[in-house]
Parts: C-alpha cells; sequence; structure tokens
C-alpha cells in the first residue's frame, strides 16, 4: 500500500486545499514530503493536525522509511512520540544544541520528583544522602523528593524509615 492510501488521500485531489481540514492539509503535506523516497526528511511537529489512527500509520510510514536507510530529524514536544521513533535524541534551547543522547540514557538521566509520605517526621538527611538525589523539601509528614537517574536507592531508604505511601 502506498503513502497515498496510508494517509487517506485517495478521492481528494478535485478538493481545493484551502477547503480541506486541519488534518486533511496535514496529510497532505506528509504525502508530498514522502512519496519521491526521500534520503533526508525533516519534519516539525508532523504529527500535529492528525488523529491517532492516521499518526499510527505515518510512525509505520516513517520507520519502513528509516529501514530504507533514510535520516529523519524530527522536531515534537510529544515525548510518548519522540520515546516511540526516535533512537537519538537531540535537545535543543536557544538555539543551541545542549545534549545527544539515547532515547534510553537521556530517561536515565531525567529527573523524578517522588513524594514520599511516612508516618511522622521524614528522614530528610538520610533521603538527601541517597544516590541521585539533587533536593529533599519536607513539609509536615511528606518528603518531596528530587532524584536524577533511578529511584530505587531512595525508596529503599524511605521503606526501611517506614514509608506509608508515594
Amino acid at each position: 500500500m502506498g503513502v497515498r492510501q496510508l494517509l487517506d488521500l485517495t478521492g481528494k485531489r478535485d478538493a481545493f486545499v484551502n477547503s480541506l481540514s486541519r488534518g486533511m492539509k496535514q496529510r497532505l503535506c506528509l504525502a508530498k514530503t514522502l512519496v519521491h523516497d526521500p534520503r533526508v526528511l525533516i519534519l516539525d511537529e508532523p504529527t500535529s493536525g492528525l488523529d491517532p489512527v492516521v499518526q499510527q500509520e505515518f510512525h509505520g510510514i516513517v520507520r519502513e522509511t528509516m529501514a530504507r536507510g533514510a535520516t529523519v530529524f524530527l522536531s515534537s514536544h510529544v515525548l510518548a512520540e519522540v520515546e516511540l521513533m526516535a533512537e537519538r535524541v537531540g535537545i535543543i534551547a536557544d538555539g543551541r544544541l545542549l545534549v545527544v543522547e539515547t532515547v534510553d540514557g537521556l530517561k536515565s538521566r531525567a529527573l523524578r520528583r517522588l513524594e514520599l509520605w511516612f508516618p511522622g517526621p521524614p528522614p530528610a538527611e538520610s533521603l538527601r544522602a541517597a544516590s541521585g538525589v539533587t533536593e529533599v523539601t519536607v513539609t509536615g509528614d511528606v518528603a518531596l523528593c528530587t532524584v536524577g537517574g533511578p529511584v530505587a536507592e531512595v525508596l529503599r531508604v524511605a521503606v526501611d524509615h517506614g514509608l506509608v505511601d508515594v
């Protein structure tokens, strides 16, 4: 099945582009981009305006394009989409490339915020000493911990001190 059929553009050739819905215009742009089997694709928020079924079809088309050896640059704020499609991720801020990393490598460095509930005052110093913990804020019986990387050690410490809920 070709790009045109997958993106459901059959029978649309007589429609004026301006009369198409946003989603149909997006489909048309994607089809025009993919139909000549490019070696390099630069896609900016390509699934914006597409319904979930067409998004999945588009993801399949891009994976097939990559499997044929094409390079795909994809800009997206949808992290699930990036995780699904990317081998490596580059993060750009203020026009500067800050990091290039595998998806798994980036996830392992991600900061997580844990809200840990205790039966009494939280063991703030023990939590701060746990691997990866960058910040601990205590309010009453709750400790809010910011952890970079795996959270297993801070959770072990919390359990050892009577953790009630996470």
